[in-house]
């Protein structure tokens, strides 16, 4: 079943992040003051109306206090995105997540209580950062200090080599949770499944040893 959204802030972060959403199935209601943005929004198949973030009446009227999940996607605006976020603090919106454009207005949406505080371009710097010291790490997401979900292309050195032979889980604390092939996707794959050129993993497991793999 789709997740219900409500992105505040149509910006370059905010639109991307509701059209992305929407492609992935989910229900989202777009909000921004400018109407310019909303009809930019709605052309791009997302819903959106025009709407005022710092009045509660009009995120009320809305429909916000109606879904689980918020992100305040205001990051150029401190004063919009503290009240928007504690608009929805006093609406109970169980899980609020921020955009921010500095570590003070982080430090105060941490204080408000957002469920995660985003910095954009700094994530985007991270993924773009490993992807160019390792070579082949493709995406990442971490998931715990101590665990990481990454996608990765299949090494040479794997290649005709099955997962029973290879041992990654005991050698490395690793799991292949899917094997990308194509236009195919091999989930769970079993011990005796063997690796072919141009496999993409995605893999579980401490990035430090998922690099170390990727660095042998």
């Amino acid at each position: 079943m789709p997740n219900q959204y409500v992105v505040i802030g149509l910006g370059r972060f905010g639109l991307s992040l509701a059209k992305e959403l929407v492609h992935l199935g989910q229900e989202v209601l777009a909000i921004d003051q400018s109407e310019e943005r909303v009809r930019e929004a709605e052309e791009a198949g997302v819903y959106a109306v025009q709407a005022n973030a710092r009045s509660k009446m009009a995120l009320r009227e809305a429909g916000v206090q109606n879904v689980e999940n918020v992100i305040i996607a205001i990051g150029e605006d401190l004063e919009s995105s503290i009240l928007a976020t504690m608009i929805c603090k006093e609406l109970e919106i169980p899980r609020i997540y921020a955009k921010a454009d500095n570590p003070v207005h982080a430090d105060v949406l941490r204080h408000i209580g957002v469920e995660r505080v985003i910095f954009p371009e700094e994530e985007v710097g991270k993924r773009l950062a490993h992807s160019l010291v390792t070579g082949v790490l493709m995406d990442y997401i971490d998931m715990a200090p101590d665990a990481s979900i990454m996608e990765l292309t299949v090494p040479d050195r794997f290649v005709g080599k099955s997962l029973g032979v290879l041992q990654l889980r005991r050698k490395y604390g690793i799991s292949v949770l899917v094997i990308k092939r194509g236009d195919s996707l091999i989930v769970s794959p079993h011990g005796d499944h063997s690796f072919q050129a141009g496999d993409i993993l995605i893999v579980l497991g401490a990035r430090s040893e998922i690099e170390r793999l990727q660095r042998r």
